[in-house]
């Protein structure tokens, strides 16, 4: 009875021995303990940085471009500097998604949707969704015909709101990004002040601020759920991701009854139609995690960027009155902004793209997936490794931008007055897994902006320094602001 305890413990000690060893050649990094990996070091960098990506900017400076880390039982690489991230993007070995406990938590325990998914699954989906979204209106007139009209729907909400005062700017674009998305999907859109509405978005917020871009605790040590449910976050998650079920369930069910023509009903047409096939990827299920995504990505990452952008109107009085000389010399009091515009609005356009780099609103891109074993920088990068890209290293490269920290958008002009394309400036990505809502969020930014900088002069509600308080998570999010729209004659 002894020999056999001893025998159980040593095979317990030589199995959390192996999977405790660096494969070889693998990227410099902390050292990594059994369960753990690498949790300690990066949660004491965390207290002292109070951002993820300023956590990985200190392991790229006492490491390299590429840091070699263990989360739980995760291999993972944090990617920084603009040659190591465009290999990482661009290279076909890493182009997976990685598989796990959050990410499956969101989609009915699921691997589904079009986020979270890779291979031959995600191409079919993919191209799918895409023709099926062009139909719609995707990349075409009608999608800036349905920008422009939320964009005077949004302006016609502020005009009525101001009246009574300062306005909460965190949370002012969120129905009005996810109508411009919705519109496509469903044929249908929502009223801004639709109060279910406005709750679910902060809900999908919410679900942004749990984690961060990696998974978090939770995804890399998910047995921590029995233990601490209310403070990993998982208890959160779970309500949440329940009641976004629920509405997007009933928003089937409703298409189901009316067959109106919608991606919706497109999708569960071709459901219908692989039915005897058990292998399909055309499920209910899959449809759910699809409007997930989308509800997700079209209340998240534009309408954040969009809050950026207020701020840093704000911010640096001296660029807005340059947009608003811009908008008067180039447009019509009674015209509204279009797409067609864009190549007036240089100036507007180019403190966009600087908010974009300078803010970085998304530091760190979803994560990816090594498909099978391969090398990255020299370096041996396991198959089935996650990879995070650190757009925000790029994005403030001293070497390329000379004064990154430096808000000035003329670096994104040229001695013609024309827009210069950075091979550094990388928002959406880069590569097959670029950001497949990239032409939709360029149209919302620059519609949405240009129709309120139109209309009103943005100033603070307080006469302190307006400086910018952020939110840790799977994106950074301003902390509550107030600003005062002052209608312009």
């Amino acid at each position: 009875m002894v020999v056999c305890f001893a025998l159980v413990i040593l095979l317990i000690i030589c199995v959390l021995a192996f999977a405790n060893q660096k494969p070889k050649n693998y990227p410099p990094g902390p050292s990594w303990l059994p369960f753990l990996g690498c949790f300690l070091q990066i949660r004491n960098i965390h207290a002292k940085k109070p951002y993820y990506h300023l956590v990985w900017a200190q392991m790229q400076q006492m490491y390299g471009p590429v840091v070699g880390l263990k989360l739980g039982m995760n291999k993972v690489i944090v990617v920084s500097g603009y040659e190591a991230v465009q290999q990482a993007m661009f290279k076909t070995d890493f182009q997976g998604r990685p598989d796990g406990f959050c990410f499956r938590l969101r989609t009915m325990g699921q691997r589904l949707g079009l986020v979270f998914v890779d291979g031959s699954f995600m191409k079919e989906q993919r191209r799918f969704c895409l023709s099926q979204l062009r139909l719609f209106g995707w990349d075409k007139t009608q999608m800036n015909d349905i920008v422009v009209k939320e964009g005077a729907e949004l302006v016609n909400l502020i005009k009525n709101e101001c009246q009574r005062g300062p306005i909460q700017a965190e949370h002012l674009f969120d129905v009005s990004t996810l109508n411009t998305i919705w519109t496509m999907i469903a044929s249908t859109r929502f009223s801004l002040d639709d109060e279910k509405l406005i709750k679910l978005v902060y809900l999908v917020h919410e679900v942004f601020r749990i984690l961060d871009m990696s998974g978090g605790p939770l995804n890399q040590m998910p047995f921590i759920r029995y233990v601490a449910p209310k403070k990993s976050g998982y208890a959160s998650m779970v309500a949440i991701t329940a009641e976004l079920v629920d509405f997007l369930k009933e928003v089937v069910r409703e298409h189901q009854e009316s067959q109106a023509d919608s991606f919706i009903n497109t999708f569960l047409q071709e459901v219908n139609n692989n039915k005897s096939n058990k292998d399909s990827t055309f499920t209910e299920n899959q449809l759910l995690a699809i409007l997930m995504d989308f509800f997700m990505a079209g209340t998240e990452t534009t309408s954040n960027t969009l809050s950026f952008m207020i701020h840093y109107l704000v911010k640096y009085p001296q660029v807005q009155e340059k947009i608003h000389a811009e908008i008067d010399r180039a447009l019509n009091p009674q015209q509204i902004p279009t797409m067609e515009d864009k190549d007036k609005l240089v100036y507007l356009e180019a403190t966009i793209m600087e908010v974009q780099r300078h803010g970085s609103p998304v530091p760190i891109t979803v994560p990816h997936k090594t498909i099978q074993d391969t090398k990255l920088m020299n370096y041996s990068i396991p198959k089935d490794t996650i990879v995070l890209p650190n757009i925000w290293s790029v994005h403030m490269d001293e070497d390329y931008w000379k004064d990154p920290h430096v808000f000035r958008p003329e670096r994104f002009i040229d001695s013609k007055g024309k827009i210069i394309q950075h091979t550094h400036f990388m928002p959406y990505g880069l590569g097959k897994r670029r950001c497949i809502g990239e032409i939709l969020a360029k149209t919302t930014l620059f519609i949405f902006i240009s129709a309120i900088l139109q209309s009103f002069k943005v100033e603070s509600n307080s006469d302190t320094d307006f400086t910018a308080k952020l939110i840790d998570g799977i994106t950074l999010a301003l902390v509550p602001f107030q600003v005062k729209f002052i209608p312009r004659k």
